[in-house]
Parts: C-alpha cells; structure tokens; sequence
C-alpha cells in the first residue's frame, strides 16, 4: 500500500475515533480505537501493514514517555521513588517468572523460554493506560505518582528481560549475572544519554539567543526533536533508549528551568501542539493493537493446535495471576517498608 494511502487512512481512523468519544463519553476512547484498528484490521489495508517494533518504539513510545516525563510530577515521584523502582524492575521480574511457569504449566509443550518472553511483555504497565484510566477513576494522588512514576520506567526493563528471553530461546543459554548487569548499564546509561542531551540542547539554545535569533516555532522544534534524538543515540551506545527520553523529557520540566514571558509563550505553544501529537500516537497504540488483533486472532483461532477453550481459559487465568502478582508483592514490599509505622497517603 502506498504510503500516502497509509497516511489518510489512519488520519481519518484517528478522526473518527475523536469524534466518536466525543458522541460516546461512557466509552472510554482506546476501545473505541481498538474496535476501529479491528475493523481496519479486517480490511485489505489493514491487511497489508507490517509492523517494525523498532520503528514502533522510536517514532510513538519515546515521544510519549518524553511528554509524559515532561508533564509528571518530579518532587511526588520522587518521595515514592523506592516503591516505584521496586515495581519497575522488581514487579517485572516477578510479573516474567509467575506468568512464565504458569503459561508452561497450561502449555506444556511451549518452550519455557517462550512463557518468560510473554511474561515479560506483560510485566510493564502502560503509561498511557495510566493517564487514560486516571480521568475516568478517582484514584489517590499517591497511587496515582507511583502509577506513573513506573510506567515511564518499566518499559526498559520490560524490553531487557523480553529481549534476554528471546535470546535464550534462540541461542539456548541464559545468564542472570549478564541479565542483570546488562539492565542496570543500559538503564544507568541511558539516563546519561539523556542528561547529556538536554545539557547540549541548552547550550545550543544559549548559543541561539547569543546570535539573537530566539523564535518560539524554532525552540518547540527542537523540543520536538529531542525525544528521537534520545532514542536513537541511546541505541548507538546501546544503552536504553526509553530510560533517555523518559530522562530528557523530566529534565525539561517547567520545574527545572526558569520562566520569562518568551519561555510563557513558547509554554503555551508547547502545550497545544503536544496535545495533538500525544493524542495522535495514543490512539495510533490501540488503532495498531486492534489491527494486530485481527492478524494474530484467525490464525490462532482456527489453527486446531490447542483447544479454543482451553486457549480462553488460559487468558483469564494469566489474567488473576497478573493481578494476584503486583497486589502481593506491593502488599508484601509495603509491610516490609513500613513494619506497623503508619502509611500516609
């Protein structure tokens, strides 16, 4: 399919999915966009997309995690940031093994290796299901820092552990040492990556206002820029691309530098076309979620390997265990924490 094809069909998929939420306020619009990715799905040009996880990754999940670390309230997360760490890293590694030999035990003949990568593409939570659920839910604004202190952290972790999964079951072998040192450098390094962009960003923009040459669309297209950049020199060095523009997005809070009535406008400005641009890919997550649907679903479905039901029975109980998982474990590192000190909200 031509790409320019590609380009009006999800613009006017994004479109209706606005409006329909709009007629719909009950429904919440990432299901609305995922019934329209599986309609999309079903269709001949729905048919024809190939997804490129990297592609996915660099041009939709860092711009989000780069807003998302942009808007997020540093000095909350900051105050849970035990609770969140344990969660991001401890929550994925624990959410990777209790799916893994649960799907091993229901699915006996699926390599275990294979159960751990499915597990640890359900580890991490998602930011933006996070900021979704947050509008519609009255959650406690302590729950909710935590909530999204780890989903702008997990995903690095939960792309670790996939990718050292899926290493082992191509290569056979499996080294917890090197899994663990090479998460703690790719994170470690990744939030270098991102530091050091900012700095040179600023130092460029020092450089602009030198020359006299300051201009508002000029600043917010560089602000643009910076969550790819963070991606894909994170990915050079081979450190973790999302920890760099999670980091990147945080350091370029409005907390963190100073206001004056240009960076006032250049704000406003910021505001109105990242709210577009989040939107967009947000509903671009569950309009390729739907699409996806449709092409690993009649496949499966009619493949005969495995019972329907007992495929059916094994979504719901992967469900439980993925709730039994993180309330045990967040009940378990709470008591820990606190040992009968009293928890305030």
């Amino acid at each position: 399919m031509e790409f320019a094809e590609l380009v009006i069909v999800f613009a006017v998929t994004i479109t209706l999915s606005n409006i329909a939420s709009r007629i719909l306020p009950m429904i919440p619009a990432p299901l609305i966009q995922i019934f329209l990715g599986i309609i999309l799905g079903l269709t001949e040009w729905g048919q024809s997309i190939n997804f490129e996880p990297e592609l996915f990754l660099v041009m939709i999940i860092a711009p989000l995690l780069f807003r998302e670390g942009e808007k997020a309230d540093v000095s909350s997360i900051l105050k849970d940031f035990d609770t969140i760490l344990f969660l991001a890293f401890g929550g994925v590694i624990l959410t990777l093994v209790g799916v893994g030999f649960t799907l091993s035990f229901l699915l006996p003949s699926v390599p275990l290796a294979a159960c751990f990568a499915f597990g640890a593409a359900l580890g991490p939570t998602d930011a933006v299901a996070v900021s979704s659920l947050s509008g519609r839910v009255n959650i406690p604004n302590k729950a909710m820092h935590i909530l999204e202190g780890e989903g702008l952290l997990n995903d690095a972790s939960g792309v670790t552990a996939f990718q050292f999964a899926l290493a082992a079951l191509i290569t056979g072998s499996f080294s917890a040492v090197n899994a663990g040192f090479t998460l703690v450098f790719s994170s470690i390094g990744g939030a270098v990556v991102g530091f050091l962009l900012v700095w040179v960003k600023r130092k460029v923009i020092n450089l602009i206002e030198k020359a006299s040459a300051r201009d508002v669309t000029g600043y917010l297209l560089i602000e643009l820029l910076l969550p790819f950049l963070a991606y894909v020199l994170s990915e050079v060095f081979d450190v973790s691309g999302i920890i760099a523009a999670v980091v990147a997005g945080v350091l370029q809070a409005s907390g963190f530098r100073k206001i004056s009535v240009f960076d006032a406008e250049l704000s406003s400005l910021s505001d109105s076309t990242w709210t577009t641009i989040t939107f967009t890919l947000n509903a671009l997550v569950f309009i390729f979620l739907g699409i996806e649907l449709t092409q690993v679903f009649s496949p499966v479905w009619g493949d005969g390997l495995y019972s329907n039901w007992l495929l059916l029975i094994t979504i719901l109980l992967i469900s439980m265990i993925l709730f039994m998982i993180r309330f045990v474990s967040i009940s378990l590192f709470y008591l820990f924490k606190y040992k009968g000190k009293e928890f305030k909200e």
